[in-house]
């Protein structure tokens, strides 16, 4: 199967770079929602994998290296996870801020 995936980085001034443009690379798809969703300026993104790589690290490389709050909701492939597992080629990695009912 052949993937063309862009990469763009988002910076302060609401510019868009291109960072790489590449064919059958392996990525992990990352959505945000909510509140996230705005602070980030975003509705997805996609990041390159790596062996290792866990939720905290596409949240880091996300957010600029902010630390991941404690209280994010956080799915991988439409399922809730707890933790920082370690994710797999191809996995969705969705953030979701806490939920509160009243």
């Amino acid at each position: 199967m052949v993937i063309s995936v862009i990469l763009w980085d988002y910076n302060t001034s609401n510019t868009v770079r291109l960072i790489r443009s590449a064919e059958s690379m392996s990525t992990i798809k990352v959505k945000f929602f909510a509140r996230i969703r705005e602070e980030m300026g975003r509705a997805e993104d996609q990041i390159e994998f790596r062996s290792g790589l866990k939720v905290s690290d596409v949240w880091s490389w996300a957010s600029g290296d902010d630390a991941m709050p404690e209280a994010m909701l956080v799915a991988v492939n439409m399922e809730h996870v707890k933790g920082d597992p370690e994710l797999k080629e191809g996995d969705e990695v969705a953030f979701f801020p806490p939920v509160t009912g009243g």
